[in-house]
């Protein structure tokens, strides 16, 4: 746990260790110019040049012989050094990677007695960052070209210590949190899906450059992510034009056989394939570069349920990038980009949460998903004189996220209702479920930074504007017998509507402060506040959010060699769109019971519930947030490896949500355990790691390993609620009412205890790359569950996680990657390419069905207890190919 005094002090100081970290679109490279007596040289010139770079940037030593080049492109640079009266020195090879400072410590020059040619210097080496105590992985395009992953960007997030895929239907967790609290960006965009947060912008990675995945201790820039903050940088055109076609297929004949869990759609046949091609180069070389990709997508399969016929689910999705660089004069450079993924899927699924066994009617699992959108943003850089920097940028982003049957929006709920059978284990009716969703994200920001002697101090302001339009209509009938055995139908009928909006200002303060060339200490303070409004008039306002965050690194021994460091900080939620909904938004819900089926005779029946503008907001609202503190150490050995030792606690403080003391109460909002909410108890999600890491960055051979030993406890599993399968943002069904909050402390469904992961790749010199990805991987905790007083909601009939565990596993993917051979200069450069998945063709069980009783008076038994709901993947190979020219 962690302390409160240290929250009172680092109110005052706060921390940002790395401060080009901001929107994370550049790196940075610094290092101290001495002599071979190791006195500082002032006045020594440096200068560095790259591929990714227009033209060179240079910089002048002050009286510590310190330099620092701020803004450079991600990537591997020569450097020059030179100083009067002695010999020059140049660095080739420096990699410096996205988002961090790299290093080159202390770099001695020789007094010139006589004129001598320029001293070559490989640079290769695993640089350390010694200006930053968070833990991020950087992954650029060499190293995951290299590995056998999913297409989308995305994919790479889980490769990282730390990081895991759900089987949840939320993405990767990050530290103890799920996946609908992480941040993604994109060359500067906030790309996250505005709605639940759950996914972002679609990228297939052929248009990335570079990713950097951070899991803790964030810059005071960053905020808005309860999980990881993932980072990417598309590709940019260059001095020489370059570009690049492509092709990837797989399908059912490349497939073992699967195994399918209850309520699953069972896919009998099933192709997959992309095309796609991108071009970059100069308008003008050193001055203005563009770049543009398109990726169409194309998906078909025979899908079905034990009760049905194979059905068609189709999808097509256009992938888009295009960008343009430039630089105005010596000072100034922009970047302009355009990024989009418009889908449309004709699917073959369950809308409604849940399916029983057996479907005896088509259209309950017949559905349409319209989803993506596109996203622009102008960011420019410039230097307004001697070590003072300004940076700005305006973003958009417009989504849309339709969720319909097959044949469009559905508004009577007697036609759209899904029929459960709980005595049957069938499904009958209709889909259950339509929506219609559009969204958009409009930003700005600004930072000035200066270079004051051994201080970098930046100041930064931010607004964010999220809109959202919304309506929704659910509608399932379940029937079951009661406690004296006769028939009940219970209909669930719930509507929403909701034109909504939340505005987010932030400013923010940082100081790096060089206290030695061995000790740094960062502090900063990020204050934010967030603003709800919507079409009922109702407005919600959270503020002040005052996040302070404090950090320390040490460098013991040879500089740029090994650090200590530790951090400590405060961390706020962004609410996604999702929370206007409830909290301003118009909405109503019926939980009818009847003898007979209410779509064929609705008299006699008992209905609750009621409807609701907006929910009551509970005084004196404190915004969702944890506090962590890590603690390090990093260690170069040799040329070519780099060692880690990490520790990590987060504690979740304050939770933001809905809730009713009953059925008969109207839900509202507040923080549970405190105020309006202190009926409930406080919500807590208690995470602690111990995370190593060895990596290799340079060389034929590459690769990061890394094992994790951790523990996820509380109540409150977060954003999404994966006991329910739900995207509830701060209105899920967690704290709905006091009987849900029983027996719910314990190990979380997301706890893993032990993570073993392996990614890599080795270069052979016959044009041959084989890479993997493996991982072992403890299983989660299993609880049972009752059905909630609202019928759709669980309860805790054992205290959670005491059911047992999944099993472990173990997986392990494989490409090979052959450079077909071309005469020597040529430009086009084949490669063709093998990937397999899941060696080994493990299919374990991973999730099962956890509901104990269907009835809130536990009278009726659920008959999937203890079924297997979903197993591993079946092995599979993708076949591709791309030509590089």
């Amino acid at each position: 746990m962690l302390a409160s005094p240290w929250i009172c002090i680092a109110s005052l100081v706060i921390a940002a260790p790395a401060l080009v970290r901001a929107q994370a679109v550049t790196a940075s490279l610094e290092g101290r110019v001495v002599s071979t007596q190791g006195e500082a040289l002032e006045h020594a010139v440096v200068t560095v040049s790259g591929p990714f770079l227009q033209g060179t940037r240079e910089d002048t030593t002050d009286a510590r012989g310190h330099f620092l080049l701020l803004w450079l492109p991600a990537g591997t640079y020569t450097v020059r050094l030179r100083a009067v009266g002695f010999s020059p020195v140049a660095l080739r090879d420096v990699r410096i990677d996205l988002g961090a400072t790299g290093s080159l410590g202390d770099v001695a020059l020789t007094p010139q007695t006589v004129e001598l040619p320029e001293i070559q210097v490989s640079g290769a080496k695993p640089l350390l960052d010694p200006t930053t105590a968070a833990a991020a992985t950087v992954l650029d395009s060499s190293a995951f070209l290299a590995l056998p992953t999913e297409r989308n960007f995305r994919a790479l997030t889980a490769l990282v210590p730390e990081a895991n895929a759900s089987h949840y239907g939320d993405g990767v967790n990050v530290a103890g949190a799920t996946g609908d609290e992480n941040g993604y960006f994109a060359d500067g965009i906030n790309i996250t899906d505005p709605y639940v947060g759950d996914g972002s912008v679609n990228l297939p990675y052929n248009f990335v450059r570079e990713v950097e995945v951070t899991t803790g201790g964030y810059e005071a820039e960053y905020g808005r992510a309860q999980g990881g903050v993932v980072n990417a940088i598309t590709n940019s055109g260059g001095n020489e034009f370059h570009g690049q076609i492509l092709g990837f297929f797989t399908g059912n004949g490349l497939q073992a056989t699967p195994r399918w869990g209850v309520g699953q759609s069972q896919v009998a046949t099933f192709s997959q394939y992309d095309v796609g091609g991108s071009l970059g180069g100069p308008i003008e070389r050193d001055r203005l570069w563009f770049y543009a990709a398109y990726n169409p997508t194309f998906q078909s399969s025979g899908a079905s349920f034990p009760g049905i016929t194979t059905q068609r689910d189709v999808s097509t999705s256009h992938l888009f990038a295009a960008k343009l660089s430039g630089r105005l004069g010596t000072g100034t450079e922009f970047t302009l980009t355009l990024l989009g993924d418009p889908s449309r899927r004709d699917f073959v699924g369950a809308g409604a949460v849940g399916l029983p066994a057996t479907v005896t009617d088509p259209q309950v699992v017949l559905g349409r998903l319209s989803q993506g959108g596109t996203a622009v943003a102008l960011q420019a850089r410039h230097q307004l004189g001697a070590g003072v920097f300004l940076t700005w940028s305006l973003t958009r982003l417009d989504r849309r996220d339709d969720n319909t049957p097959l044949g469009g929006p559905v508004s009577d709920p007697a036609t759209l209702a899904r029929v459960d059978d709980a005595v049957g284990n069938t499904a009958s009716g209709n889909y259950g479920e339509s929506q219609v969703i559009r969204m958009a994200r409009t930003a700005g920001q600004a930072s000035l930074t200066v270079s004051a002697g051994s201080h970098l101090i930046r100041l930064g302001a931010e607004y964010e504007a999220n809109t959202l339009a919304f309506d929704l209509l659910y509608s399932v009938v379940t029937r079951t017998l009661d406690s004296a055995g006769l028939p009940a139908y219970y209909w669930n009928v719930t509507t929403q509507h909701a034109r909504g909006h939340i505005s987010i200002p932030t400013v923010y303060v940082e100081d790096a402060w060089e206290l030695s060339p061995r000790l740094r200490l960062n502090f900063g303070l990020r204050g934010e506040a967030q603003f709800l409004s919507g079409d009922t008039g109702i407005a919600r306002w959270i503020a002040p959010e005052l996040a302070p965050r404090l950090g320390l690194v040490f460098e013991p021994g040879e500089l740029g060699v090994q650090k200590v460091y530790a951090s400590v900080g405060r961390f706020y939620e962004q609410m996604p769109m999702f929370t206007t909904m409830g909290w301003v938004g118009l909405w109503s819900q019926k939980y009818g019971t009847y003898r007979q089926n209410p779509l064929v005779d609705t008299s006699g029946g008992i209905v609750a519930g009621a409807a609701q503008a907006g929910e009551v907001p509970g005084r004196n609202l404190r915004g969702q947030y944890y506090d962590e503190a890590t603690a390090g150490y990093e260690r170069r050995l040799g040329s070519a490896y780099r060692v880690g030792l990490r520790g990590t606690v987060r504690v979740l403080r304050y939770v933001l949500e809905d809730g009713a003391t009953d059925l008969t109460s109207p839900l509202t909002v507040g923080n549970p355990g405190f105020g309006a909410m202190a009926y409930l108890p406080s919500a807590k999600r208690d995470y602690t790691a111990l995370e190593l890491t060895l990596d290799r960055s340079r060389g034929p051979l590459t690769f990061l390993a890394s094992y994790v030993l951790s523990r996820n406890w509380g109540n409150y599993t977060g954003l999404f609620a994966s006991d329910d399968g739900l995207h509830g943002a701060n209105t899920g069904p967690q704290f709905d009412y006091p009987d849900e909050t029983v027996n719910a402390s314990g190990l979380l469904p997301n706890d893993r205890t032990h993570v073993l992961k392996f990614v890599g790749s080795y270069r052979l010199p016959v044009g041959l790359t084989v890479g993997t990805s493996a991982l072992v991987a403890s299983g989660t905790p299993l609880s049972e569950y009752g059905t909630g007083p609202a019928g759709y909601d669980w309860t805790f009939v054992v205290p959670r996680g005491t059911a047992g565990r999944t099993p472990t596993t173990w997986d392990m993917d494989l490409r090979f990657a052959y450079d077909v051979p071309v005469a020597p200069g040529a430009r086009v450069r084949p490669r063709v390419l093998l990937d397999v998945f899941n060696i080994g063709n493990q299919r374990r069980p991973v999730t099962y069905d956890q509901v104990r009783y269907t009835t809130p008076d536990q009278s009726v038994a659920d008959p999937n207890y203890g079924a297997v709901t979903q197993y591993q993947t079946p092995m599979s190979v993708r076949l591709g190919m791309t030509v590089d020219f």
